[in-house]
């Protein structure tokens, strides 16, 4: 089995299996059912050795059989192998629907550990499973555990348990409401950390759609497109003199990616905002290496010609051999087709750099297929292709597509 092959099959391991119903909260028990308890590596075989994946805290899988330290789990009839200290049994409740009856600490792992917050009576939560006297539960983009005897089948009233308001929730229900960036280039990050990904600054007086407060975070939406912002960087209205927002040292060397499919202001002008790559590019494996992760659909870099060091920025929506990318805007469509002097399929060696960070590439320029963004004058999408990334059509490696990406690696900007 290649290494392309063997994570398909790994991935496909990964798909819920649903079993069991809200009664789970009542404490039933699957025997055969396993939830991970922490962040952890299924394996293709019981040795820390083989090619793994990682999977989230939370996970449910089918437990068909262990021995010595490892167990074998299954998921959509595919087996893989994990630690056996990672996992615990549970009963799979298929994402049924409770309610918080008293208020409850959710905890970002199984068992008392780091607190996302509180969540307040009457909260309606997604439960996944229950493990022992925990629950796995979902609440407005947060996904963690509370204790099972806080929840209930039945809807509830909300307000403090003991029918004051003393106690002010840390997590609260926020459906409906929207916030503005209170800063220029307010950061919006992966997950509930400063030290997690930066998915994109946002222009100040951005609307948004705020899903859930954790602590001084904010879960967010725009356009589709997810992700956390600190509360200090939000606003309940437009702000009339706007703040420039601190710029970490951190972030200074690259372009980092935008958080919205809306054409910009400076999209009017025909010009990119995208500034150029500098330096030289490293190779990423397509299958071995973190770049599906790092250039995970919904993700936006800075694509630099090397052959004219025309650049502008694109969002991955899609592909599973190699990406399916999009210009941003109608002003990065403008400049893809400056540096490809006309739409065709001949490949090009470009730069994709992503936080800073430049990784060798190839490209055709022909739109084709379906395109999501709608207002970006590119009728489809196209493809950018790494290391040992392969076709579609033809589940082929693509040596012009590799001989572009050897032309980008020996490439200094």
């Amino acid at each position: 089995m290649n290494l392309n092959s063997l994570r398909k099959y790994l991935r496909r391991a990964l798909a819920l299996t649903a079993a069991l119903a809200l009664a789970a909260i009542s404490g039933l028990s699957a025997a055969e059912t396993v939830l991970a308890t922490r962040d952890a590596e299924i394996y293709a075989s019981p040795s820390a050795n083989a090619p793994s994946l990682r999977i989230p805290a939370g996970t449910v899988m089918e437990k068909t059989g262990e021995r010595d330290n490892w167990i074998r789990v299954e998921r959509s009839g595919r087996t893989a192998y994990m630690r056996a200290d990672a996992a615990t049994e549970v009963t799979d409740c298929n994402a049924a629907t409770g309610y918080v009856a008293e208020a409850a600490p959710m905890y970002k792992s199984y068992g008392s550990a780091d607190k996302y917050g509180t969540l307040p009576v009457g909260a309606e939560v997604t439960v996944y499973a229950v493990a022992g006297s925990w629950a796995n539960v979902g609440f407005r983009g947060c996904r963690g555990f509370v204790r099972k005897d806080a929840l209930s089948a039945q809807k509830v009233e909300g307000g403090a348990s003991d029918g004051s308001q003393s106690e002010r929730p840390e997590v609260v229900i926020t459906k409906g409401k929207h916030a503005y960036a209170a800063v220029e280039g307010a950061k919006v990050y992966k997950s509930y950390s400063t030290s997690s990904r930066l998915l994109g600054r946002l222009p100040v007086n951005t609307r948004l759609s705020v899903g859930a407060v954790c602590g001084d975070w904010a879960y967010v939406s725009l356009n589709g497109f997810k992700g956390y912002m600190k509360l200090s960087s939000l606003s309940d209205q437009k702000v009339s003199a706007p703040n420039v927002a601190d710029v970490d040292p951190a972030d200074e060397s690259g372009d980092k990616p935008s958080f919205s499919d809306d054409v910009p202001d400076s999209a009017s002008d025909g010009v990119s905002s995208a500034k150029p790559a500098r330096g030289t590019a490293q190779s990423m494996d397509w299958w071995s290496s973190d770049i599906q992760t790092i250039f995970a659909r919904g993700t936006t870099a800075t694509i630099t010609d090397v052959a004219t060091g025309i650049a502008w920025k694109e969002m991955r929506k899609g592909g599973t051999n190699h990406a399916d990318c999009q210009p941003l805007t109608a002003a990065d469509t403008a400049a893809m087709k400056a540096a490809c002097g006309k739409w065709s399929w001949t490949r090009r060696a470009v730069f994709v750099t992503i936080d800073g960070v430049n990784y060798a590439a190839s490209m055709n320029c022909m739109p084709h297929g379906a395109g999501s963004i709608t207002n970006n004058n590119f009728n489809g999408h196209h493809c950018i292709h790494f290391t040992n990334s392969r076709t579609h059509s033809g589940n082929r490696v693509c040596a012009q597509h590799q001989a572009a990406i050897q032309k980008a690696l020996a490439a200094k900007l």
